[in-house]
């Protein structure tokens, strides 16, 4: 049986059309029933009639049958199921083992609210989603500070606090991350945990494996970051591939978007803009400028966001897995 459909008959693997026949032959009297309950097609307008109160209720009713299920089968354990009313999610996964749903699932079509509960699931075993998770490792500390129900709040207003604090370049990443915070309404004390936490975020399970094709393929490779030196040094560590050229907004005074990472890294290298392909995660920081300095850009858009109508990559993947067969693509040998 299916999450949310009308019961199926299953007939075993390889049978004969005889043996099917057989079998419907059999049942027939109870899929006739099961066909004329069957509601027809549509689109689901009608839900809409439904309380919020009604739609958390059955929501959560059916989300937890397909989280139990899933849980079980994969071997881990879920903490906790919520019901939210969130503007920018469908669900997210902490790193408690908490299972947050947006309620409104229970308005979507049955093979999307199944798929958005098995991705969430999936994520109790693999949580990651550029090299560095940096959203996770956002989010997981606006968690351990306020808590689970702010926290995608909370990470969108970090989103548009950052780049005013950027602005100037003047304050360290570490200023910045520190600063969000207080404006955030960190507890005090508790606002320099985004700072403290930075250096454990983890790399992307795919990144290390890619990098190492890009640099047998004989790419040389170049991080362009906005943080301060010792962060992406601790970054490094968890990457575990090395780089030809490290450059930071701390020691240039500027951070991305602008387009002074660029410049410098060309002053330093003399690298042929013919054979650069910037790759990054944010169409803001990254994408938007490359397009403006007329570079090649490869957009690594793990979230599924839709990129504007004037910031467009020169190509886009979900993760690093195809980089370096795109990348040869782009710049041909």
């Amino acid at each position: 049986m299916r999450y949310g459909f009308p019961p199926e008959l299953v007939v075993r693997p390889r049978a004969t059309e005889a043996e099917i026949d057989a079998a419907i032959a059999i049942n027939l009297e109870w899929l006739e029933k099961q066909l004329a309950k069957a509601a027809q097609p549509s689109l689901g307008l009608e839900r809409l009639r439904l309380t919020e109160e009604q739609g958390r209720r059955e929501a959560h009713a059916r989300i937890s049958l397909i989280v139990q299920s899933e849980a079980t089968a994969l071997g881990v354990k879920v903490e906790r199921i919520t019901m939210r009313n969130q503007r920018s999610r469908w669900g997210s996964c902490s790193s408690k083992g908490w299972l947050s749903f947006n309620w409104r699932l229970v308005l979507a079509p049955h093979d999307v609210l199944d798929y958005v509960v098995v991705h969430e699931v999936c994520h109790l075993v693999e949580h990651h989603h550029g090299l560095i998770d940096w959203d996770g490792g956002v989010r997981a500390e606006l968690v351990r500070v306020f808590d689970e129900e702010r926290a995608d709040d909370l990470l969108a207003r970090y989103h548009k606090i950052e780049p005013e604090l950027q602005r100037d370049g003047e304050a360290s990443y570490h200023d910045v991350l520190t600063e969000s915070m207080r404006r955030l309404g960190a507890p005090p004390g508790q606002e320099h945990g985004l700072a403290e936490s930075l250096p454990g975020w983890r790399a992307f399970p795919e990144v290390r494996s890619a990098l190492e094709e890009l640099r047998r393929r004989e790419w040389r490779l170049a991080i362009l970051s906005n943080t301060d030196a010792d962060f992406i040094a601790a970054s490094q560590v968890h990457i575990g591939v090395p780089f030809d050229e490290v450059l930071v907004a701390q020691e240039i005074a500027s951070y991305k978007p602008g387009h002074k990472h660029w410049e410098e890294f060309f002053a330093r290298t003399n690298a042929p803009r013919e054979g650069h392909v910037h790759v990054g995660a944010s169409l803001f920081h990254d994408i938007e400028p490359a397009n403006e300095l007329g570079l090649r850009s490869v957009w690594i858009n793990r979230t599924g966001e839709t990129a504007t109508a004037t910031v467009r990559p020169t190509r886009e993947l979900t993760d690093l897995f195809a980089l370096p067969e795109t990348l040869d693509e782009l710049v041909a040998a």
